[in-house]
């Protein structure tokens, strides 16, 4: 190990990595959503001091290699000051068939909620939903997690599993189904079957608009032009309600450069239609 000239010792940096999972948050808070934060709450039991600052840094750096959401399992590889990456997991007791079965009919009798998780949303209730069940949708501090990491470090969770555990929060972020995934749902049956539940609803019989010869036989009125620079834009907008992509591995943030983008496209495609319109004058 180096010494310094003072006569300490220079921590070791982990070996840099090219394409790592990059966190969007350069600061501050991993979660923002409070489905986030309460997946975060669960590492308070653990204390891990020191610890979770270097994984805040790991997971800021890109040491992230590889990232994989199971039913019941995160499995990562993270490169710490050894050439080879560390194999970390992350275990979490998933539902039984009987309790996905139970927690997908009653999401059915609440349509509500299951449009706004389908959306993107962890609905409010969710959490109260699980318990009503006996489920917890959270996992409850160390007796429903289990880590393991290949690193030397006798202690765990280590600051390779706290960088995979903080990149977990901001992914759960912009997608709560991914959660959920973690706790052992299919993702796919649920949603169909949220959307059967949904076509089976008794809808209202549309009715005919009444008959008028002046409205159908009239010349209608024409609406104006749509304007070529309209006030108040807002680039990339759908991205901006989806919210960052998970796991993003470039050192450019995701929205202001997909907003840089779609700002760039926008300007050209206003140049091209001034350029069209004023052939068409000519």
């Amino acid at each position: 190990m180096e010494r310094h000239r003072g006569g300490g010792y220079a921590i070791p940096q982990p070996v840099r990595v090219v394409g790592g999972i990059r966190a969007h948050n350069r600061k501050g808070d991993f979660a923002r959503s409070w489905w986030g934060k309460r997946w975060l709450a669960a590492l308070d039991a653990f204390d891990l001091g020191v610890r979770l600052g270097r994984g805040k840094n790991y997971a800021r750096r890109g040491q992230v290699v590889s990232l994989e959401v199971a039913p019941g399992r995160v499995r990562a590889r993270v490169q710490g000051t050894r050439a080879k990456p560390y194999e970390a997991e992350i275990r979490v007791r998933p539902f039984t068939p009987e309790e996905r079965d139970l927690l997908g009919a009653r999401l059915g009798e609440e349509p509500r909620n299951a449009a706004r998780l389908l959306g993107g949303e962890m609905p409010q209730g969710m959490e109260g939903l699980c318990r009503s069940l006996g489920l917890s949708l959270f996992p409850e501090g160390r007796k429903d997690l289990e880590f393991s990491c290949t690193c030397p470090d006798p202690v765990t969770p280590c600051k390779h599993l706290a960088a995979v555990f903080l990149l977990l929060a901001e992914a759960f972020d912009g997608d709560p189904l991914l959660l959920l995934r973690l706790r052992g749902l299919d993702l796919e049956a649920l949603r169909e079957s949220l959307l059967r539940e949904a076509r089976e609803e008794r809808l209202p019989v549309p009715q005919p608009l009444p008959p008028d010869p002046g409205a159908f036989w009239g010349t209608p009125e024409l609406l104006p032009p749509p304007s070529l620079r309209p006030g108040g834009e807002v680039h990339a907008p759908w991205a901006r309600r989806l919210g960052n992509l998970p796991f993003w591995r470039s050192f450019r943030p995701f929205l202001p450069s997909l907003e840089t983008l779609s700002a760039a496209l926008a300007e050209e495609a206003r140049r091209r239609g001034e350029a069209l319109s004023g052939e068409g004058k000519g």
